[in-house]
C-alpha cells in the first residue's frame, strides 16, 4: 500500500527502437494517433508503435507490480495506465515520450486528465532526463519513504493516513506537490487507502488446507 521507488529499467528491443526513430521528431500526439497522423506516414508504423505498448506494459506489470506509482493502492481492482511522469503534449516534454524512467503505471484516479493536463512536472528543464529536477516525487529518482510519512489511526491500528515529511527542518515540496496534483490526502483516497491497508491486516485463508478439506469429505457442488 505504501507507494515505492522503482529500480528497474524498462528495455526496449533493438528493432522497435528503430520505430521510435522513425517517429521522429516527436510532435506529441505519436503515443495514440491514428496512423495519417504521424510526422512520416510510414506503412504499418501504427501497428508497430501499438506493438511496442504492449510490449512496454507487459514489462511494467511485470517489473512493477500491482501497485499504482503515485498513491500506492492496489491496481488489482482499479485498473493499470501507463503514465508520462513527464506529459509527454506538445506544450510540454514530447522528446521524453519513450523514455524508460519516464513511464510508470498508474491507476486511473492518478493518471486522470484533470491531474496531469495542466501541470508542470519539470521544475528544472535538462535535454538529458536524469538530469532535470522534478517537482514532484519521482517513482524512480525519489525515495518516497525521505518525503512521505504514514500516520497511524488509533482507533483501527492502520497506518493510511498520509502527510509530509520534513527534510532538514522544512517540509518537502515535492511531497506537498504530489499530495496536492494526486490528492492523495482527499477523504476520497484516504478512504481507498484503508481499504487496501485493512486487507493486507487481515491474515490469507489456508487455501491449500481447504482444498485438501473439500477433497477428503468429499463434499459436492449442487
Amino acid at each position: 500500500m505504501a507507494i515505492k521507488q522503482y529500480h528497474f529499467t524498462l528495455r526496449v528491443p533493438k528493432y522497435y527502437k528503430k520505430i521510435i526513430k522513425s517517429m521522429l521528431p516527436l510532435q506529441g500526439n505519436e503515443w495514440d494517433c491514428r496512423a495519417t497522423k504521424f510526422a512520416k506516414p510510414i506503412h504499418g508504423l501504427a501497428t508497430r508503435r501499438n506493438e511496442l505498448k504492449k510490449i512496454l506494459r507487459k514489462s511494467l506489470h511485470s517489473q512493477q507490480g500491482h501497485y499504482c506509482a503515485f498513491c500506492g493502492l492496489d491496481m488489482r481492482t482499479r485498473g493499470a495506465q501507463i503514465e508520462h511522469i513527464a506529459p509527454k503534449a506538445n506544450d510540454r516534454y514530447p522528446l521524453f515520450m519513450w523514455e524508460s524512467k519516464n513511464l510508470i503505471l498508474a491507476c486511473p484516479t492518478c493518471n486522470g486528465f484533470t491531474k496531469k493536463s495542466t501541470f508542470n512536472s519539470i521544475q528544472n528543464f535538462n535535454a538529458v532526463y536524469h538530469n532535470c529536477i522534478f517537482s514532484i516525487v519521482h517513482p524512480y529518482f525519489d525515495d518516497p519513504d525521505h518525503h512521505f510519512k504514514y500516520i497511524m489511526d488509533p482507533n483501527t491500528n492502520l497506518a493510511y493516513i498520509i502527510a509530509v515529511r520534513e527534510i532538514n527542518g522544512s517540509p518537502s515540496q515535492k511531497a506537498i506537490q504530489s499530495i496536492k496534483l494526486f490528492g492523495l490526502s482527499l477523504p476520497d483516497m484516504t478512504e481507498e487507502r484503508y481499504k487496501d491497508a485493512l486487507a493486507l491486516s487481515r491474515p490469507l485463508p489456508q487455501f491449500e488446507k481447504l482444498i485438501e478439506e473439500v477433497k477428503t469429505k468429499g463434499y459436492i457442488s449442487k
